[in-house]
């Protein structure tokens, strides 16, 4: 016999993803109309391409098959040359999305948004 649930009724699957959707452009059109937007990004000290990967094709043979693995270097994460790579590309991350225009004020909202949904 199915018995009904005791617990709140929480919403899953499309409604979620509406919801997500209309925050989403909610948030944008408040930074859009706030003149946020306006303001042109300047980056402070990033490079204008994240840093490059060293290339070293290492060849492997599966099932007669011939795999080539250009960066078998990077699977030891505790590799000097790899961690100082996963770093630069970290600081280059960071830098290009702290010089989006608005961030901020879209990060705040969003953060007040969901303590509100709590």
């Amino acid at each position: 016999m199915l018995r009904p649930s005791n617990r709140r009724f929480r919403s899953t699957g499309p409604t979620r993803v509406a919801v997500a959707v209309a925050v989403a452009v909610a948030a944008h059109f408040a930074v859009a109309t706030s003149g946020l937007a306006a303001k042109p990004a300047k980056p402070t000290h990033s490079p204008s391409a994240p840093p490059r990967a060293r290339v070293e094709v290492v060849v492997d043979s599966a099932f007669g098959l011939r795999v080539e693995d250009p960066y078998r270097w990077m699977e030891k994460p505790d590799n000097p040359e790899f961690l100082a790579w996963i770093r630069a590309q970290g600081e280059y991350a960071r830098d290009q999305l702290d010089a989006i225009p608005g961030r901020a004020a879209i990060a705040a909202r969003l953060t007040e948004l969901s303590h509100g949904a709590q």
